[in-house]
């Protein structure tokens, strides 16, 4: 990802903040990080269409 990253994660107040931050990851790789490389940049203004993928 970007220096500039889109998401901001604090789990400092959360009960077991190690294990919060290993579930958030998970969820990330699983669903967020592959929808935002999908979506447009400079250098591939359409981004990437789900039907180019199949």
């Amino acid at each position: 990802m970007a220096a500039n990253s889109l998401w901001d994660i604090r789990v400092d107040a959360h009960p077991r903040p190690f294990a919060e931050l290993r579930r958030l990851h998970d969820v990330f790789s699983r669903s967020v990080i592959p929808e935002s490389r999908g979506m447009p940049t400079r250098a591939d203004p359409a981004g990437v269409d789900d039907e180019e993928d199949a």
